[in-house]
């Protein structure tokens, strides 16, 4: 309830994070029956890059402006990600002012017949929330405990879609009510398509094991993108995991050759 995401708006594990996600819709997109989209821990709809907590940190220019500077010739794999980052209603004279948080990247690649449902408890990004999407169709907007909310919400009616949980990790139990909310989930909806974000710190081990997964029969996919070496016991995030329960066929391949691209752009000195 303490964390407030404006001050990692646009930072590199954003774009990591939003360029997946893009990729991942686009993947079920490849059909033309409907989905549903369900974000566990929504955050804020958009973020101006000018408001004071954007700028104590400054993280968006190591991120996203970054990026935007290295944009030519770029992987089609990371089209989707880039055709709605550079949508008019982030960019004013040429110049990028706002970005998106990972709600508005599902509205922005939505089709008509698809259904985002969002949940968010804490009040200030809950009220941002309702205020961003209020003229918004096809979508639902909750404020209850996210390991509570996913197992009540599932099946969804479209029968398919994307889950993704992206927790602030304020709780030394966060990794186990992950976990356990998903061993819930996956009975209701074994078939639908899971993502789920972790940071990496000096504190993370790196196997493939270190947030326990057992139990879980569908294939599980992790991907770890690092922009400097791990310095041991050192809390400051230089990387973010990814795990995708039952991705999408040909996906793996795709968000390989994205993040390869990437890494070179994001990696720190």
């Amino acid at each position: 309830m303490n964390y407030q995401h404006a001050y990692h708006a646009g930072s590199f594990a954003d774009i990591v994070k939003h360029s997946l996600l893009a990729l991942l819709l686009k993947h079920l997109q490849k059909k033309e029956t409907p989905y549903c989209y369900l974000d566990t821990h929504a955050g804020a709809g958009c973020y101006d890059l000018s408001a004071p907590k954007v700028q104590k940190t400054g993280e968006y220019l190591s991120g996203v402006m970054k990026l935007l500077a290295h944009t030519k010739n770029h992987p089609a794999c990371l089209t989707p990600y880039l055709n709605m980052l550079q949508s008019i209603d982030y960019f004013i004279d040429g110049k990028i002012t706002h970005y998106p948080g990972s709600p508005d990247v599902a509205e922005k690649l939505r089709r008509p017949q698809d259904r985002l449902i969002l949940n968010e408890l804490h009040p200030d990004a809950h009220a941002d929330l309702q205020q961003y999407f209020r003229r918004k169709p096809n979508i639902a907007i909750h404020q209850r405990n996210a390991y509570e909310f996913l197992p009540a919400m599932l099946p969804p009616k479209e029968k398919r879609g994307v889950v993704l949980i992206d927790p602030p990790f304020e709780r030394q139990s966060e990794f186990q009510d992950i976990h356990r909310c998903l061993q819930q989930s996956l009975i209701r909806w074994p078939t639908g398509v899971y993502m789920i974000w972790s940071p990496i710190t000096g504190n993370t081990p790196l196997n493939p094991g270190a947030m326990t997964l057992q139990g879980i029969e569908q294939p599980i996919l992790q991907l770890d993108f690092m922009v400097s070496p791990i310095i041991p016991k050192l809390s400051g995030l230089v990387g973010c995991r990814h795990w995708f329960i039952n991705p999408p066929f040909q996906f793996e391949a795709n968000a390989r050759a994205l993040l390869q691209y990437l890494k070179p752009i994001l990696k720190t000195d």
